[in-house]
């Protein structure tokens, strides 16, 4: 949905520059989502939803199908993987742990989501809603997730609620006012890497150790 004029800009610029990106007046979007604020936006038609735990659970079967060796132990320092052809590095928030790894241009971005109840006398919603702030149906069609936060400045990694509702629900409730009262279920957070520039990073860092992060 577009809530502004910087985001009704982009939306229009990208209808116009990809196939399968409709732009959709207030009329439309309210026609697909009847009890929505009266918001201009665009239809993504191939979208698809990833449930995240799901997803991994199949790519692991499908790896260990493919012959992948899956160990588990705690490495500090590459010295302990000197058996290793090529070591790539996945290691997400923690990977500046690495001493080898401390100059990267990296910082951390804390995120919470939450999982909250659907309301009873109203329709789940048939497609998921992104804008300011992002909301979908959970599989069991009754609860709902929306998120998220991205905080520069934080310090504790674990979840604050309160926090999390005061800058996620304003946002939503802007266009889905009939959420303003639905009850918080959990809050989930994360850390996430990004870089100054938002692309991933993708860099060989010696000879025989890349990093893949940034992703953020």
């Amino acid at each position: 949905l577009s809530l502004t004029k910087t985001q009704e800009e982009d939306y229009l610029k990208s209808s116009h520059l990809n196939a399968g990106v409709t732009w959709l007046d207030v009329k439309t979007c309210q026609r697909l989502v009847p009890y929505l604020a009266p918001y201009p936006g665009i239809l993504i038609e191939n979208a698809k939803i990833v449930y995240t735990e799901d997803y991994l659970k199949g790519l692991f079967i499908a790896c260990q199908r493919l012959g992948m060796d899956f160990e588990v132990s705690k490495i500090t320092s590459f010295e302990k993987l000197q058996g290793f052809d090529h070591i790539v590095v996945t290691a997400g928030a923690d990977t500046k742990l690495f001493s080898e790894l401390q100059n990267l241009d990296l910082f951390l971005v804390k995120g919470q989501i939450l999982k909250l109840e659907w309301p009873k006398d109203i329709a789940p919603l048939p497609l998921p809603i992104n804008s300011l702030k992002y909301i979908l149906m959970d599989q069991d069609m009754k609860s709902f997730v929306a998120g998220a936060t991205f905080e520069r400045n934080f310090t504790s990694p674990l979840p604050d609620v309160h926090f999390a509702k005061s800058e996620i629900m304003p946002d939503i409730c802007r266009y889905l006012p009939c959420l303003e009262n639905a009850k918080i279920m959990e809050c989930k957070t994360a850390v996430r890497v990004s870089t100054k520039d938002h692309l991933p990073l993708v860099q060989k860092v010696f000879p025989r150790i890349s990093v893949f992060t940034g992703l953020g």
